[in-house]
């Protein structure tokens, strides 16, 4: 029993040291709009970029 609380405890405290680290991203990438990224590609060829955007799914 004492095996399966530490596990938690462990894998609790993994979880939240990753969650911290989501969404902070990365400083020396290109910030752009996802339709700007599609419409000129080749300005951003070879170069980090962070893409910014909204996906709108819809069923019909």
């Amino acid at each position: 029993m004492k095996a399966i609380f530490t596990s938690l405890f462990l894998l609790l405290i993994n979880t939240s040291t990753l969650a911290s680290e989501f969404g902070k991203g990365n400083e020396e990438a290109v910030r752009v709009s996802m339709h700007y990224l599609l419409a000129n590609p080749e300005k951003f060829s070879g170069q980090l970029v962070s893409i910014t955007g909204v996906l709108n799914l819809e069923f019909e």
